[in-house]
Formats: C-alpha cells, structure tokens, sequence
C-alpha cells in the first residue's frame, strides 16, 4: 500500500500543483490570478498537511515526490505568491535547498546563466553558506 500512497502524493504534485500553476504562467483574464492563487492554496494546506512535522513528505527519507514539489513550489517566487502562511512548507523549501545536490545545481545555473567557469564541487562546499534560503543562490563566482 505504501507504494500506491507515493504514487497518489505525485499524482496530487502534478495534477493539481504543477497543472494549477497554468493560469499564472498564462493569464487570460483581470481576476485569474487571484483565482489561481486562492486554488493553489487550498493545495498549499494540503500539501502542508501531508509533510506535517516530517523532514520531508514521505518521512524522513527525500524522494523524487520532494524533488518535483521542490521544483514547482519555487515557482511561488517567480509568481510573488507570499508563503508565510504555510511555514512548514518555507521551511521544506529551505531544507531541500540545502542539500549538497540541489546547491550544486543551483550554483551551475547560476554559473551559466552568467558566464562564468563551471563550478567544481570544491568551491560548492565552500560557497554553501553564500546560498540563501529557499533554493535562490546569488553570488559572485570567481575564475
């Protein structure tokens, strides 16, 4: 049963996080955003049920439902949906961009989205405390 419960947790991620996200990227009338974000928070509550006080949403052990809600929760920063109301959820947030992996990415995106030489996981391990919360890195990288 566990099994069909992770697949129903990034069923949920997809269908109605991602896919609620739509009208945001694509408005097609004055109200839709209020609309979409009163959706998504209703999504929000849920999803912040469901970590309650895990590390991450199936426990304590990060799965690829953690990475792919991650990933389009953060698309709240480009979109200005304000997150204080959902404080486990800023703090997953947090929490998976800490991860040696996710810092990592972050600091090769950002190297080549301003030219810069890649980074070398040395100068990740070194440049982890330059990263600030909830996945945005900014940074000056050094040739």
């Amino acid at each position: 049963m566990p099994r069909w419960h992770f697949l129903e947790l990034v069923n949920f991620i997809a269908t109605e996080l991602h896919k609620g996200f739509g009208p945001l990227w694509h408005p097609t009338s004055a109200g839709g955003r209020e609309i979409a974000i009163e959706n998504l928070s209703k999504r929000f509550d849920s999803l912040d049920r469901q970590l309650g006080d895990q590390s991450y949403l199936r426990g304590e052990t990060f799965t690829i439902a953690d990475a792919y809600a991650y990933a389009v929760l953060n698309w709240t920063k480009i979109h200005k949906i304000d997150m204080r109301r959902w404080p486990r959820l800023t703090a997953f947030l947090d929490r998976v961009a800490a991860r040696p992996a996710v810092l990592r990415a972050l600091l090769r995106r950002d190297s080549r989205k301003h030219n810069q030489p890649k980074v070398t996981n040395l100068e990740v391990s070194f440049r982890r405390d330059a990263c600030v919360s909830r996945g945005l890195c900014f940074l000056s990288l050094r040739q």
